[in-house]
């Protein structure tokens, strides 16, 4: 309950003026991510999230917000449940509240490939429920970055994540791959339009 309530504080810290702005964001930074290496509780580790979140809308915050996607982006080919759900909870905060960069840091412009695609589809299977309903919500809000960008160059990355969806069908498929499929396929319907 503390680490909750420091949490909350520095969430409701973030929006007010400092004399030295670098430095609060640093230091809150700096102790939200330590929080979530830390953590396995859902409520700390979201409420650590929408405060990471938060502390993204500032434009002189790019190099940080670039760490945490990358970071995120890490912990998503780790086996540890906790990991990724610290990550999903993450990605879908830096989605929402900084697209522009999470869309730099995810996607190739020479290869047209999407890093967080690429890594999404194994923590959409991942045993427990809240991690894949967690990683349902990341992958919403990245679709929606792409719809937002140029449709056209999205195609591959729909039919790559259609086609992980149809491996979770396959027969003797465990029950959170079958899961993990229908999440996929709930969001492209919502987000992928006539593709």
């Amino acid at each position: 309950a503390e680490r909750l309530s420091g949490v909350a504080a520095m969430d409701a810290l973030v929006p007010v003026p400092s004399a030295d702005e670098e430095k609060k964001t640093i230091k809150f930074a700096n102790v939200l991510s330590r929080g979530l290496m830390g953590n396995v509780e859902y409520e700390f580790l979201a409420a650590a999230a929408r405060a990471l979140g938060k502390m993204a809308r500032g434009a002189t915050n790019v190099d940080y917000v670039e760490f945490e996607v990358t970071r995120a982006l890490e912990w998503l080919r780790t086996e540890r449940s906790d990991r990724r759900l610290a990550a999903t909870l993450v990605l879908k905060e830096l989605a929402k509240t900084a697209p522009t960069i999470f869309f730099a840091k995810t996607n190739q412009a020479t290869s047209g490939a999407n890093d967080f695609i690429d890594r999404i589809v194994p923590v959409l299977r991942d045993p427990k429920e809240i991690v894949r309903v967690c990683a349902a919500a990341a992958l919403s809000g990245c679709l929606k970055i792409l719809a937002e960008r140029q449709a056209k160059f999205n195609i591959d990355k729909y039919c790559k994540m259609y086609y992980g969806a149809l491996e979770g069908f396959e027969r003797n498929s465990p029950p959170e791959a079958v899961h993990g499929s229908l999440l996929i396929i709930g969001e492209l319907l919502e987000h992928s339009g006539d593709f």
